[in-house]
Formats: structure tokens, C-alpha cells, sequence
């Protein structure tokens, strides 16, 4: 019930960016996933990166420094070997 509710939820806001990117294997996210088979786990203590998503409300603004310094963190830590993947989370609103 909880995923049928999820998907009311969704419906009823017409937010259906979760499925503009089927297949989610192929596309943009071709490159990931065949990295995913070959990832050496053992060498990350960290599986992803998260940079939680804080973006502008109004299309046209652009990304508060807080949202920037997020990028860079994760870019960094990425670069120091901490994981091998970043998962940027937040909306699909003003690209």
C-alpha cells in the first residue's frame, strides 16, 4: 500500500520526472550503470556521495552558494577516492 499511495501521491501532483529517463539503464545513465559491474567496492568505505538537493524556487536563479559549496565538497571528496559514485538528489524543476 505504501508504493500505491507514493504513486497516487505523484499522480496527483503531476510529477512525473522519475520516469523521463526509461529505460533507466540506457541514456544518460548507460555510463553508471555498466560502472556499477566493474566497481571494486572494497576499495571505497563510502558507496555514494550524497549532495542533498537545495535548489532555487524561481526558475531563472541560479544556484545559491550553499548549493555550490555542496558540489564542491562532493567533488572533492570523489576526487580523495571516498566513493566511487555522486547521487545529486532534489527536484527535476529548473534545470
Amino acid at each position: 500500500m505504501p508504493l500505491q499511495a507514493a504513486l497516487g501521491a505523484l499522480r496527483l501532483n503531476s510529477r512525473d520526472e522519475a520516469v523521463r529517463y526509461e529505460p533507466l539503464t540506457g541514456g544518460p545513465n548507460a555510463a553508471p550503470t555498466a560502472a556499477v559491474a566493474c566497481t571494486d567496492w572494497a576499495r571505497y568505505p563510502y558507496s555514494v556521495i550524497l549532495v542533498p538537493g537545495s535548489g532555487p524556487e524561481q526558475p531563472g536563479v541560479a544556484l545559491d552558494s550553499a548549493g555550490a559549496r555542496r558540489c564542491r565538497l562532493a567533488a572533492a571528496r570523489y576526487r580523495a577516492g571516498q566513493a566511487p559514485f555522486i547521487v545529486v538528489s532534489g527536484g527535476h524543476v529548473h534545470p
